[in-house]
């Protein structure tokens, strides 16, 4: 009996360790179930955070995308019409430099005439001088000329009007040749047939009166 009573007493103290165990347990595990469920919590509020923030980055991800997708769209129509333009800015380089050269030709080809036309203007200047020269030579030679011709004309008239007394005197003798003529005709016609120097010094006279009258005609026309 008494160790039965012994083996229940220490049976009871067991008891009442395991219980006061169990106790401390419960209060344990009451205190970690309080941390557990805190930071159940805080992870739930922290889930819901990061989701909510996932969700944020995931709308501006897709946003991004679209602009990214929109500034390709964009950068592939610019690249597109860069290249039509830088294709149409080689073609009219290619044209330009085409009508440089065409220019350059026409360059040289102008340079070339302006060349020979300098040439032939300094030709021409160098004859217009000679000309000039030989202008003023001829200007002074001409007024040379001209008191040379004024005093040839007024010689000439002189002689002009002295062959005119000098035909007047002429024509007078002849008129009053011509009356002792007749006369001498009437008288002396027989011997006048016969005789040639008389035939001979009246042809004479009538030579030299065609031939001075033909001289003055002249000299009246170069006058």
């Amino acid at each position: 009996m008494v160790d039965l009573q012994e083996l229940l007493n220490e049976k009871d103290k067991q008891l009442s360790q395991l219980q006061q165990e169990f106790t401390e347990y419960q209060e344990m595990s009451k205190t970690l179930e309080e941390e557990l469920e805190s930071e159940l919590e805080a992870q739930i509020r922290l889930n819901s955070e990061l989701q909510a923030e996932n969700q944020s980055l995931k709308d501006q991800v897709e946003k991004i995308n679209k602009d990214y997708y929109h500034k390709l769209i964009e950068m592939e129509k610019s690249a597109f019409k860069l290249q039509n333009e830088l294709k149409e800015t080689q073609n009219k380089l290619k044209m330009n430099l085409k009508s440089n050269k065409e220019l350059e030709t026409e360059l040289d080809i102008y340079k070339s005439k302006l060349r020979e036309k300098e040439f032939e203007i300094e030709e021409l200047t160098e004859t217009y001088n000679q000309t000039l020269e030989e202008l003023a030579i001829t200007c002074s030679e001409l007024d040379g000329l001209k008191d040379f011709n004024a005093e040839s004309t007024h010689r000439l008239k002189e002689q002009l009007n002295e062959l005119s007394q000098d035909l007047e005197i002429a024509r007078d003798k002849t008129f009053n040749l011509q009356n002792h003529s007749s006369n001498f005709e009437k008288a002396e016609k027989p011997k006048l047939k016969d005789s040639m120097v008389g035939q001979s010094a009246l042809t004479m006279v009538d030579l030299l009166l065609s031939d001075l009258n033909g001289k003055i005609k002249q000299k009246q026309c170069d006058i």
